[in-house]
């Protein structure tokens, strides 16, 4: 299923500094409402393009138009608005901008929203420079947690200090990723340069499992490339820790694996499962028209069995796609460990009519054989 943003938020660093004078906050504190006022009543009429005039170019700049009005959508299953009203407006300056944070609860036909909109005044009026929304009111801020998480993060990523990194990982996902996994994982990204700037473009709370699932999304500037990163972190007695973790280099491409219709980690999984069961009959409805023949296929997970013994972890360490010659290509690399060692895979999947086919595989113990 395609995901959208529960929180469009960009990180302006030193933007809300509280310093208003009370004579002018009051005048100020009006304009804000009559902006969001005029912006509810866009909304009501369910024409979501018209609601980007509302929008500051801090957020526009940081998503997409149809991320926007995805996220928008998603309000949709709420009920129509049939009021608006503020719950807080807190004003603040900086040396250049007036700010504020406004709170909105949003009562709609079947549950009430509330909204959490941050906004920078410009020459023509305030704008809308962040927006979210949570079912609960307990839920607004609750993201602030986790980004301090998510920033201890990338601080230690950019220093390279992987054994730190590890500390913030989950019980759950360091039970299935060993520390060697982690970090080739993790070395895997300094093929784009250092690590230079990040900045929060996105976010999705909410509760599960008895605690609190946060969703990030990063735009990661490195050195050479520009990432677009997901983490997932799970909040249960009262601390954050990282669930989940993945980046793209194509941020339009970022969710296309989980597009209804994708069959491309089916399809990836279906491949190992028939190389273990050494089917050439299994084999050959995964392959594509151009892939060396199933035959081929069994021998070499045969011969390579026969030296690395049974499988134990299989851990992705990246996907991504790529066009090349008007064809699209998912392309996964793996981490595996096996009885007897360890070793670098890589699986080329090919889009076609029918979804992923299976095109090349390769595997190597030297990462950087195998890894271009």
């Amino acid at each position: 299923m395609q995901k959208y943003y529960l929180m469009l938020f960009v990180v302006v660093p030193s933007l809300f500094l509280w310093s208003c004078e009370n004579s002018t906050k009051t005048g100020k504190e009006d304009k804000v409402k009559e902006a969001l006022s005029e912006f509810y009543e866009v909304l009501k009429t369910d024409e979501y393009g018209d609601t980007e005039k509302f929008l500051d170019e801090i957020l526009t700049e940081s998503v997409t138009r149809d991320e926007w009005i995805g996220l928008l959508k998603t309000m949709e299953k709420y009920g129509t608005i049939e009021s608006f009203s503020p719950m807080s407006i807190k004003m603040g300056k900086t040396n250049e901008f007036t700010v504020a944070t406004a709170r909105y609860e949003v009562k709609r036909k079947e549950q009430s929203l509330y909204d959490e909109i941050e906004l920078i005044e410009r020459e023509d009026g305030f704008k809308i420079a962040s927006y979210y929304y949570a079912t609960s009111k307990d839920m607004l801020g609750i993201g602030d947690d986790a980004k301090a998480v998510a920033k201890e993060f990338y601080k230690d990523c950019k220093a390279k200090d992987y054994k730190k990194v590890a500390e913030l990982m989950s019980e759950r996902l360091l039970s299935n990723v060993s520390e060697e996994q982690l970090i080739a994982f993790l070395e895997k990204k300094e093929k784009y340069g250092e690590l230079v700037d990040f900045e929060n473009t996105g976010s999705d709370a909410k509760e599960k499992n008895g605690g609190i699932e946060c969703v990030l999304d990063y735009t990661v500037k490195h050195e050479n490339q520009t990432l677009y990163e997901d983490l997932i972190l799970f909040k249960k007695d009262g601390k954050f820790y990282i669930e989940e973790y993945e980046y793209f280099t194509n941020r339009e491409k970022r969710h296309a694996h989980e597009d209804e219709g994708n069959n491309s980690d089916e399809a990836a999984e279906a491949f190992f499962a028939a190389l273990e069961h050494q089917d050439p009959t299994e084999l050959e409805l995964l392959l594509d028209k151009e892939a060396p023949a199933a035959e081929k296929w069994s021998k070499l997970m045969g011969d390579k069995e026969a030296v690395t013994g049974a499988l134990k972890k299989h851990f992705l360490l990246d996907s991504y796609h790529k066009s090349k010659d008007g064809e699209d290509y998912y392309i996964l690399d793996y981490h595996t460990e096996y009885e007897n060692k360890h070793l670098y895979e890589r699986l080329i999947l090919i889009k076609r009519e029918e979804g992923y086919k299976v095109i090349d595989y390769s595997y190597n113990e030297n990462k950087d054989e195998i890894f271009e």
